[in-house]
């Protein structure tokens, strides 16, 4: 049997593009967009942001972690991050916690992060009115 696959070079492994991007149709704020896989150093960063604590999140704490996975993960069609800052944390704080919740869903998926784990955090917020927003 031999081995068909080649030896992979410096240039090829530093030069190949294997962060996973999965466009996502976002029909409430009228198109896509695209979430991406962190790279390495990303997910440190994200995951030291995370608050240190015991027992579970407040409502509020989920929210705000679901918001800085999107900081991180949401990018244009180029590859470029669409958010830049913490402020947009809370700026995406004021959108509809059901596309944030669909969006970190597919960000925590991609990033291998526990299945269905925002799916189970949305059961436990408390309801609310999103007409009162509009």
């Amino acid at each position: 049997m031999t081995n068909r696959s080649k030896a992979l070079t410096r240039e090829d492994i530093f030069g190949a593009n294997d962060l996973k991007t999965e466009r996502v149709e976002v029909p409430e704020w009228g198109g896509h967009v695209n979430v991406r896989m962190m790279n390495g150093l990303e997910r440190v960063a994200f995951e030291e942001s995370l608050p240190d604590q015991e027992g579970e999140m407040t409502s509020a704490e989920s929210l705000a972690m679901f918001n800085r996975l999107l900081v991180r993960t949401v990018v244009n069609d180029d590859g470029e991050q669409v958010f830049n800052s913490n402020g947009d944390v809370d700026k995406l704080g004021e959108k509809s916690p059901d596309v944030i919740l669909v969006l970190s869903s597919k960000a925590g998926d991609l990033n291998g992060f526990k299945a269905g784990a925002a799916e189970e955090t949305a059961k436990n917020l408390p309801e609310t009115d999103v007409s009162a927003s509009e």
